[in-house]
């Protein structure tokens, strides 16, 4: 496998995979677009991977949230990408690529030109830019482009060959309040919209890429990619549970399951150090590269660490509202613990870009055991992304103040929507597991594995960033019961997949069988 030593300083790694008409736009380093208009995957063309991003030239567009990553007034950056236009652009430049304001010192583009230039500049006042000769882009073919900018020295590279510069540009001015829009201009005019294909895209701020020609290919950029085949003991492809741990630390990062029947299995690490890939016989459902959120209760404390009883094991800062607390006299599975609340404004609640799902293949999955009908409140709350009554919000929810009750998943736009309800009331007392998938832009909810109803051809929008579980946002509509464990999963493996109930969040628990020890050494 390649790598890419400046892997550290990509931000923003867009591989444009996927199946054809699916709105979800992985980025390798976690990032998530608003998707805007028509805007989705294709595989009417495509340089790598079979599959490209189309843009249908009238308002499409990916919008990725203002961060300090697009702020290249350092001026040591490389924005690459192979476009393949469908039209001939007219009129004014067609931005690919826009950091910020249209018309401010902090703006910086990369577009096609009316001449058919491929060309980059500040939009304002009167620039020092780099821009090709006529016709370097040529429409219905790709063409692979690479922007490299050096100590302020700017060249663009198509195939690998110098096509403008090298010439001292003028930076952007610092800011980090600006956006990314990709194929798309502040603007708004149609002649400012890109209208063709897209793959491939690397943004790497903090380093150039080239400084002289080169040899393109038409490889994928490289991420940091863990795969294998797993065999059972009479050499047969298999089903296993696969970890992966970091060498240095010992911790594990996450896993995969394999495929039944090819045995294949995929992880995607942070980064190109060294791990330990290891096989479990013991049948358990590990985190993996798609996995956004995952909330684990514990039962007892790990030796001498003094980690909280209540964690997501992918980083976020969980607020602990009131008296929710771990408790392991109520589990889906021996040796762990859920999370308990009273029913009185009990809640857990972290705040992160991660949570705004957007228009993207997700699975939300959880097992809860609800008391009374789940309700310490009406409408109670299991799970909610977003405060009520606000736009692109989604929250679980246990009806009315029924008891027992169904459950309930509505979305918020204008007006609260029902995505789907179970066939039936819920159980007291009772674990049960749910799962919400969506797959380009279709719903599916599960109750303990049996599909409790969908909804299709909709677009509802997850802008939120505020998770809470056992009540909303403020607290009310609190849940009376157990939750836990919960996972969020962005991206469309895990979409894809009917999870089984048997196996459902199911932890590895100590002195499992570990087997078949890899070293990755990257």
């Amino acid at each position: 496998m390649a790598i890419d030593t400046s892997w550290s300083s990509v931000v923003l790694h867009l591989p444009m995979d996927g199946t054809n008409g699916s709105t979800t736009i992985v980025d390798a380093k976690g990032k998530t677009p608003t998707i805007t208009g028509n805007t989705q995957i294709s595989t009417a063309q495509s340089l790598t991977g079979g599959s490209s991003c189309y843009f249908d030239g009238t308002g499409d567009r990916l919008t990725y949230a203002a961060s300090s990553d697009w702020d290249l007034s350092g001026g040591n950056f490389a924005i690459e990408f192979s476009v393949y236009p469908t039209v001939n652009v007219t009129g004014a430049t067609c931005r690919l690529f826009l950091i910020g304001t249209n018309g401010t010192t902090s703006a910086f583009y990369v577009g096609i030109s009316s001449t058919m230039k491929i060309q980059c500049y500040v939009p304002y006042g009167s620039p020092t830019g780099l821009a090709s000769a006529d016709n370097v882009v040529v429409a219905n073919t790709w063409n692979r482009f690479e922007l490299s900018v050096s100590a302020g020295t700017g060249r663009i590279f198509k195939d690998g060959a110098l096509v403008a510069g090298p010439t001292v540009i003028t930076l952007p001015s610092s800011s980090s309040s600006n956006p990314l829009y990709i194929g798309y201009d502040t603007v708004a005019t149609v002649n400012f919209n890109y209208q063709g294909y897209l793959d491939r895209v690397r943004i790497t701020k903090g380093a150039a890429r080239h400084t002289a020609a080169f040899t393109s290919d038409d490889d994928p950029f490289p991420r940091p990619t863990i795969s294998g085949v797993v065999y059972d003991d009479v050499g047969a492809k298999a089903e296993k549970a696969v970890y992966v741990r970091d060498r240095c630390t010992g911790l594990v990062v996450g896993g995969a399951l394999s495929d039944a029947t090819t045995g294949e299995y995929t992880f995607y690490p942070n980064d190109f150090g060294e791990y330990e890939v290891v096989r479990y016989d013991e049948v358990s459902d590990p985190t993996t590269s798609e996995t956004v959120f995952n909330l684990v209760a514990r039962s007892r404390p790990l030796g001498a660490c003094t980690l909280r009883p209540v964690i997501d094991t992918q980083g976020h800062e969980l607020t602990v509202k009131y008296d929710a607390r771990a408790d392991s006299t109520q589990t889906p599975y021996a040796g762990t613990a859920s999370v308990y609340f009273d029913g009185s404004s009990d809640c857990l609640q972290s705040t992160n870009v991660d949570f705004a799902l957007g228009l993207n293949d997700f699975s939300i999955e959880f097992w809860y055991r609800p008391i009374n009908g789940g309700h310490g409140g009406s409408w109670a709350r299991v799970l909610q992304i977003g405060p009520n009554t606000t736009n692109g919000t989604l929250y679980f929810g246990c009806t009315s103040s029924d008891n027992p009750s169904s459950l309930r998943c509505e979305f918020y736009s204008g007006a609260w929507l029902t995505v789907v309800q179970t066939i039936s009331t819920v159980s007291n007392n009772t674990w049960h597991f749910v799962q919400l998938r969506r797959v380009n832009g279709d719903f599916f909810m599960y109750l303990d594995g049996v599909l409790q109803g969908s909804k299709t051809g909709v677009s509802y929008n997850i802008t939120a960033t505020k998770l809470s579980i056992g009540a909303n946002t403020v607290y009310g509509e609190s849940f009376y019961g157990n939750v836990g464990p919960v996972r969020i999963s962005r991206g469309p493996v895990r979409a894809s997949t009917v999870v089984p109930t048997a196996t459902a969040l199911k932890p590895l628990v100590d002195g499992g069988s570990g087997e078949n020890a890899l070293i990755y050494d990257r």
